[in-house]
């Protein structure tokens, strides 16, 4: 049971976030309201108290759904110093919210005797403090989401998005090895990508790309494009097919079928910019001299 709370954790987060927040801010609005003797500022107090309790159980559900989700992250490498640090902030924010219920329950009881003002102003300002932790259990998480790729791909437990994590992965790394000055190295990862994922169009264009402007041989290029079935309904893939078959012929020397090409594609797409890029880029390319 424990275990298929894991899921829930990216939710029941955003609602512990809200509702504790907005109860905060709502309570100083209160506070203002009581100091200035305001009877509408004054009436943010309810709605402060009840954020505050449904934040607070939300907090609990975070927190017990992050525990959860840690088992699948545990084995990441790297990961569990990140993963440590998140949930030690998360446990201080949910006992400090703990103690701002108590006194927002403190605050109602008090209430019917005209003495709840002390309780809740130290609810306000513990609220404060709470709001600190908040962020930095936040900031925490993302860390481990953004930086280890925490909980991406096994959420579902689906294999398919662990799939689209590992070419996800490629992807990015292949970006980095090309900005970095290494080719041959992000060449490398898309061909892995491509053999693991043969039947992706859009993987097998980067294949075809890559083996174009990294590996600079478009013969192989052209043969990766040829073997491949757009499907018609997939306009954007046809487009980016169409001109990489344009430039890698055109990088062959082959400028006459480059032309052909490149009539094809713009009758599908007459007003593209990049189909025009290609006919200026095409116009600029010497012909070849008439046969005496």
């Amino acid at each position: 049971m424990e275990r298929e709370l894991a899921p829930l954790h990216p939710i029941v987060v955003h609602f512990a976030i809200a509702f504790l927040t907005g109860g905060v801010l709502f309570r100083f609005v209160w506070l203002i309201g009581t100091l200035l003797r305001t009877r509408r500022l004054s009436s943010f107090g309810w709605g402060a108290c009840a954020l505050l309790l449904l934040g607070t159980l939300a907090a609990y559900a975070a927190v017990k759904s992050g525990e959860a989700a840690r088992g699948d992250l545990e084995g990441l490498p790297g990961a569990e110093a990140a993963l440590q640090e998140h949930a030690d902030w998360a446990n201080w924010t949910l006992r400090l919210f703990a103690g701002v219920a108590v006194l927002e329950g403190a605050g109602l009881w008090l209430d019917r005797f005209g003495k709840a003002t002390p309780a809740l102003v130290a609810s306000a300002l513990l609220g404060l403090g709470g709001l600190y932790l908040v962020f930095q259990t936040g900031d925490h998480g993302g860390y481990v989401v953004y930086s280890h790729a925490g909980g991406v791909g096994t959420r579902s437990r689906d294999p398919k998005d662990v799939g689209r994590l590992f070419l996800a992965g490629l992807y990015q790394q292949s970006v980095l090895d090309r900005a970095e000055g290494r080719p041959e190295d992000a060449a490398r990862l898309l061909e892995t990508a491509a053999a693991r994922f043969p039947d992706q169009v859009e993987v097998q264009l980067l294949l075809a790309e890559s083996q174009l402007e990294d590996l600079k041989d478009a013969v192989r290029a052209l043969a990766t494009l040829a073997r491949l079935d757009v499907p018609r309904d997939q306009s954007a893939l046809r487009l980016r097919h169409g001109l990489l078959t344009v430039d890698a012929l055109l990088a062959s020397g082959r400028v006459e079928e480059a032309r052909s090409a490149l009539g094809r594609v713009g009758a599908q797409f007459p007003d593209n910019g990049l189909v025009k890029l290609r006919q200026q880029r095409l116009d600029q390319a010497p012909r070849p001299a008439p046969s005496p």
